[in-house]
């Protein structure tokens, strides 16, 4: 009877011990999926702590700024972000994502590392611990430069029918009162 019981706190060791090496695995497999999926994102993936230096970040975030992973990390989202923009983003992460979590979709720009002023769209959310105190933040960044240009260019060409249109109803009075 005992050597019964001892089988069968064997048997259950086992099956618990199956059932660890089972739920490791899969979280392995779900991490391996996570970071592929975050390594080739072609949109920018960037953590930040609560004084908003850059912690982590994926390929196309690097990309995007022109910064080296070790530079990154030496700067904060502001120091990356134009003056012009930094209240309102304050705003947002004030009354959306420390309220509510995470912000809505909006728009700012990034100064790269060259210099260059790049538009972008973005979503920020909030990062809590276990026992549920704010402890960063992460966004998803998309590059809008060729949006932003489309933008322009159709702007552009209805100036130009506008244009076109005015000197054309001009001509059309000219010749209604020739007749």
């Amino acid at each position: 009877s005992s050597m019964r019981g001892l089988l069968e706190a064997l048997a259950s060791q086992a099956g618990a011990l199956i059932a660890r090496v089972q739920a490791e695995e899969a979280l392995r497999r779900s991490e391996a999926k996570f970071r592929e999926l975050y390594e080739s994102s072609a949109d920018g993936i960037a953590s930040v702590d609560m004084q908003g230096m850059v912690i982590d970040c994926n390929p196309a975030f690097l990309r995007l700024v022109g910064y080296s992973r070790e530079e990154v990390r030496q700067k904060t989202f502001r120091d990356l972000t134009p003056p012009e923009w930094r209240e309102a983003e304050e705003r947002i992460l004030r009354e959306q994502v420390l309220v509510r979590g995470y912000s809505d979709l909006y728009e700012k720009s990034y100064r790269r590392a060259d210099g260059a002023v790049v538009p972008i769209e973005l979503r920020t959310w909030l990062k809590r611990d276990a026992e549920g105190t704010p402890i960063g933040m992460w966004a998803i960044v998309h590059d809008i430069s060729l949006r932003k240009k489309a933008e322009r260019d159709v702007a552009e060409l209805r100036r130009q029918i506008d244009l076109v249109l005015a000197s054309t109803k001009t001509n059309i009075d000219i010749i209604d009162r020739e007749f």
